[in-house]
């Protein structure tokens, strides 16, 4: 994550020291065979067609979504930056695949998070990943 966020920053990632995947011994592997991910749909849309965007939040965005985020949770936490930005980029992605087809879709985050001590080597990065699938039912008015 610093490193994508020096990258942003300085505009080239030629300045940017990248993550160490050496230390994989700390956790080795384990057989997850048995688990598979829903079959998704090929893309409709070429690469040259993809758009990807810079998203900048100031710090007063930032504290004031986290303290609505905690407002709304049942459970008495701080949510995190990453937890809150992914939660309302994802909410917007959703809402907007609705408006664009008139109903949900089947939605796919997918996440790599650095389960390691520090005392790794700074740089190193977990090979932990995870995906979180999203039906969300559609409501349905009252006739």
């Amino acid at each position: 994550m610093n490193g994508w966020a020096k990258a942003c920053k300085l505009g080239n990632i030629n300045d940017v020291i990248v993550p160490n995947f050496e230390c994989g011994i700390l956790f080795p592997p384990i057989d997850i065979s048995g688990y598979e991910l829903p079959p998704l749909s090929k893309p409709k849309y070429k690469s040259d067609q993809v758009v990807t965007k810079r998203l900048v939040f100031d710090a007063k965005t930032i504290s004031k979504l986290k303290a609505d985020h905690q407002a709304a949770m049942r459970l008495n936490c701080k949510p995190s930056t990453t937890v809150v930005l992914t939660a309302l980029i994802w909410r917007t992605q959703i809402n907007a695949a609705r408006a664009r087809y008139g109903r949900f879709r089947t939605s796919l985050l997918s996440e790599i998070m650095n389960l390691r001590d520090p005392d790794v080597v700074l740089l190193s990065i977990g090979q932990l990943g995870k995906n979180d699938n999203g039906n969300i039912p559609i409501p349905r008015p009252k006739m």
